[in-house]
């Protein structure tokens, strides 16, 4: 069936644009596995791809080498593509917030 290959071959290629841009080169097969369990469509395996390139930049994945960084497996079993970053200008606004804020405490 040329439909069914077509749609092997999206998944394949889908999967190698996840697997390029995944900075942690391990546990391919099992990645690959939970991959296609996953069936994604082309929306979702776009804004998986988005979130990998997101996290690459967060504190968490860039911390001490990148040790943080889950295996590709658990992070497509996770659903981690719809985790929340934190970003550092928001968390310097929040400590300088509380600042402000336990300043004012004080002056009462």
């Amino acid at each position: 069936n040329v439909q069914a290959l077509d749609r092997l071959r999206d998944r394949d290629e889908a999967f190698e644009a996840f697997w390029s841009v995944y900075p942690r080169k391990v546990g391919r097969k099992a990645a690959f596995a939970v991959w296609a369990r996953l069936k994604p469509t082309s929306a979702l395996a776009t804004q998986i791809v988005a979130a990998v390139e997101a996290q690459c930049r967060s504190a968490q994945w860039q911390k001490d080498g990148g040790q943080f960084i889950p295996h590709p497996k658990t992070w497509l079993s996770q659903g981690r593509w719809d985790d929340q970053i934190e970003q550092p200008a928001m968390r310097q606004m929040s400590e300088a917030a509380a600042t402000v804020f336990s300043t004012l405490g004080e002056k009462r």
